[in-house]
């Protein structure tokens, strides 16, 4: 799909080629771990290897990236050299880096990856149904007319506006490779987050920033960010197991 509203495509493995996004276009993947069938093959690494069900998921998560990407590197999985920013941002290196850039989030089973033509990009995905303590979390950590935008009505939507606002704030964080600690504060979005930041930290990368939401995630909230100055269409696409 592009832009707000569409369908889902679904496609399945093996993958083949895949060609690079458009300039004004972020791909944005969304996996149901749990349904693959490398959810076996982590069944016999735990068993051989003694590893715990996050540790498995983290696993997966990689195998899954580096398959993604060598489909649009047209290249293997294994052969995909990812390094990291200072930081923490995950980065393909050389050239590379410039032909494609790419972020990933995970809420649950779901895993979504975002993959751009090179401008840096960010996702982030949270149940819809999460019920975090979210008045308290908003007045700690969004400025205060943001705050008082979310928790205006709780009995309407409250937490959901508290997880748009969230998931926002994210992806503008991964797209700028910053932390969390130190920035969301400073990210002003208003009553709803829009196409663009309202205000960003004045130590923010230079340039433009926009925003996308996810709308037909299937029950997840979620936004992607990218460093350009109109928000991308988006190309959604669930991927599952062979036939």
């Amino acid at each position: 799909m592009t832009g707000p509203a569409g369908a889902i495509e679904h496609r399945s493995l093996p993958l083949g080629s895949l060609p690079i996004p458009d300039e004004r276009v972020v791909d944005v993947w969304l996996i149901r771990q749990d349904r693959l069938p490398l959810a076996g093959l982590g069944a016999l690494a735990a068993t051989s290897e003694g590893a715990d069900t996050r540790q498995l998921e983290r696993v997966q998560q990689r195998f899954l990236l580096r398959l993604l990407l060598g489909a649009y590197l047209d290249r293997p999985g294994r052969d995909v050299t990812i390094d990291r920013e200072s930081a923490g941002k995950p980065v393909l290196v050389g050239e590379d880096a410039r032909r494609l850039a790419f972020s990933q989030s995970h809420a649950g089973a779901w895993l979504a990856i975002a993959v751009s033509g090179g401008v840096p990009v960010g996702i982030d995905i949270e149940p819809g149904d999460r019920r975090p303590r979210w008045e308290r979390l908003a007045r700690r950590y969004f400025p205060a007319h943001d705050a008082d935008a979310v928790c205006s009505d709780p009995a309407s939507g409250g937490c959901r506006r508290f997880l748009d606002h969230w998931t926002a704030r994210e992806a503008l964080v991964k797209a700028a490779g910053r932390t969390l600690a130190g920035n969301v504060a400073g990210i002003e979005l208003g009553a709803d987050p829009g196409d663009r930041p309202a205000a960003l930290p004045s130590d923010w990368p230079t340039g433009a920033w926009s925003l996308r939401r996810l709308e037909t995630a299937p029950g997840l909230v979620g936004h992607v960010a990218w460093a350009a100055d109109s928000a991308p269409d988006l190309r959604l696409r669930q991927l599952a197991g062979p036939g």
